[in-house]
């Protein structure tokens, strides 16, 4: 379900992001990459952190 979304051009509900690989959340998300750099530039010590945070963030 979440490949049909995304070839359609469409977002998935971040609630299902358990369920996403991180390819599909980054193709339905292009600029996460861009909110993870802020995020750690704001937050170094990782003290807000999440299971989005924690499958998704990768340099």
């Amino acid at each position: 379900m979440i490949d049909a979304v995304i070839s359609e051009g469409g977002a998935y509900y971040l609630p299902y992001q358990l369920h996403a690989t991180t390819e599909q959340f980054h193709h339905a998300y292009p600029r996460a990459k861009e909110f993870f750099k802020l995020k750690k530039k704001l937050d170094p010590d990782n003290r807000f952190s999440n299971k989005l945070w924690e499958q998704h963030y990768g340099e």
